[in-house]
């Protein structure tokens, strides 16, 4: 949770920065969806072996490992703007998110009893939406007042003492499960090929979800910024859907406990109002709403995911279905990004909402009817 305070605070202020950052010094839409998905394409590579990697090594300093790439990719924007350092900090910051996430996730499965897993995740969920809260408007304001640099700073030195403080605090839970690091790599990628058929139907789900997401939000403080919003106003936008996500994590956590992956449709339906109000851009209240939905979206996604997860590894390495779980997300959006930012500049935000919708609205009907079966074959 203390992580997560940290962390929040500097991948919130990232993300609502980054593609602001990159319209201010001169890219269009195209060029920074471009940059999202080559950054995308290289972590949906790495993540599947990457899973073995947990499993071998350890949870704890892998976990360690990605909250320094974080800082890393913080530290690259201090540099002058060229294309090289901009793909290779979002590289970084992708890293450290695909990476890391099924590395605290694989930590937290092994710490807490398994029926509680949604519970527990949406504790840190909440750690981690509470520092979101700060960081987008704080680091917005930072810039609007003395410029991107010293926002930059900041964050990288906030991501440094979160990754110092899980370090010293922190305990490996679990056994580590290694024979051969470069064989059980192999195996990793091979099982993530062939994955077994529950799996494979909760693929398509995040297939989609993924595919419907990625084709704007990683483009949302650049198009907001090109309708005229400031950078302080932006990260207030950004603050709404952290407050949102904060106030409820805890009551989502225990409602996927009870209800399980159904929870994922009532996240789809969630994201669907967001996608709703923000593609009216203005006046200000309507891209508000639409990130508070958003918010209150993430918040009933993490653990409803976490647990579906959780569940369906009963087959295999924790870490490794976490890892393989996010490269699919990855691997499945990775040219959405680019095709969003080109729909953007040639049709229009309303129709990269318009479809983006239609893909929610898919993801939550198939999430409705076949969650339940997904799971029944889990446990059998």
């Amino acid at each position: 949770m203390l992580f997560s305070l940290f962390r929040g605070f500097s991948v919130s202020g990232y993300q609502a920065l980054f593609a602001a950052y990159m319209k201010t010094v001169g890219y269009d839409m195209a060029s920074i969806g471009g940059v999202v998905t080559a950054s995308s394409l290289m972590g949906a590579l790495i993540a599947p072996g990457f899973g073995a990697v947990i499993d071998c090594v350890g949870a704890r300093i892998i976990t360690t490992l990605t909250g320094l790439l974080l800082v890393a990719s913080l530290g690259l924007l201090e540099l002058p703007p060229g294309l090289p350092v901009l793909v290779a900090s979002y590289t970084l910051f992708m890293l450290g998110f695909l990476l890391g996430q099924p590395a605290r996730s694989a930590l937290m499965a092994r710490s807490v009893p398994r029926g509680s897993l949604g519970y527990y995740v949406s504790l840190t969920t909440t750690a981690f939406a509470v520092s979101r809260i700060a960081g987008p408007y704080l680091s917005g304001l930072i810039v609007v007042k003395r410029g991107y640099m010293l926002a930059f700073a900041v964050l990288t030195l906030a991501a440094l003492l979160g990754t110092i403080v899980f370090h010293v605090l922190s305990v490996e839970a679990g056994k580590r499960r290694c024979i051969s690091l470069g064989r059980d790599i192999v195996a990793a990628y091979k099982r993530s090929l062939r994955p077994h058929r529950a799996l494979r139907r909760f693929y398509l789900f995040l297939v989609i979800d993924r595919n419907s997401w990625s084709l704007w939000f990683p483009l949302l403080s650049a198009q907001l910024k090109a309708v005229g919003y400031r950078e302080d106003m932006i990260g207030l936008f950004y603050t709404a859907s952290s407050v949102m996500m904060s106030a409820t994590s805890i009551i989502w956590g225990k409602l996927a406990d009870k209800l399980g992956s159904k929870i994922l449709a009532v996240s789809e339906l969630l994201g669907l109002l967001a996608v709703v109000f923000i593609a009216a851009m203005k006046p200000w209240y309507y891209p508000f709403l639409g990130l508070s939905f958003a918010g209150l979206s993430i918040a009933a996604w993490v653990p409803a995911y976490n647990r579906a997860v959780a569940l369906l590894a009963s087959r295999e390495n924790i870490g490794e279905a976490y890892a393989s779980a996010n490269a699919v997300r990855s691997l499945a959006g990775a040219p959405t990004p680019i095709i969003g930012g080109a729909i953007y500049d040639s049709l229009g935000a309303r129709t990269l909402y318009t479809v983006s919708g239609t893909l929610l609205l898919l993801a939550g009907i198939y999430a409705y009817y076949f969650a339940e079966k997904v799971e029944q074959e889990a446990r059998e």
